[in-house]
């Protein structure tokens, strides 16, 4: 049954990213997932996925930004919300301002800095 949600929370992962890549106008999404820290510990993990260009050849590609929510989510939360996109599309929702705030820091005044880091 672990196996089973964490195959759900992967495959919403992917398919925020292929969403995002499809409708080059939609910047950025959010996947929540399961990770692990270097010492074995399991934790929430909010990732945006940036949909960018690489502007020398025009290819879209994304990039994550990863937090720990573990204090905000607890992983029962997320594995319990695992069973179904309802369920699931409520976590995330429920994260909105919190969600909100993270995406007006990549994209709002100053967000134009991490992009051209991440071309140079």
């Amino acid at each position: 049954e672990a196996d089973a949600r964490l195959g759900f929370l992967t495959a919403k992962a992917a398919e925020a990213c292929r969403v995002m890549m499809a409708n080059p106008g939609m910047r950025v999404g959010v996947s929540i997932l399961v990770n692990m820290k270097k010492n074995g510990v399991l934790f929430v993990n909010e990732c945006l996925l940036l949909s960018l260009k690489l502007p020398a050849v025009n290819w879209s590609y994304c990039v994550g930004f990863q937090r720990d929510i573990s204090k905000e989510v607890p992983l029962h939360a997320l594995l319990s919300a695992a069973t179904s996109d309802s369920a699931y599309s409520a976590l995330v929702s429920s994260r909105g301002a919190a969600l909100d705030a993270r995406r007006s820091t990549l994209l709002g005044v100053g967000g134009e800095n991490v992009v051209r880091c991440l071309h140079e």
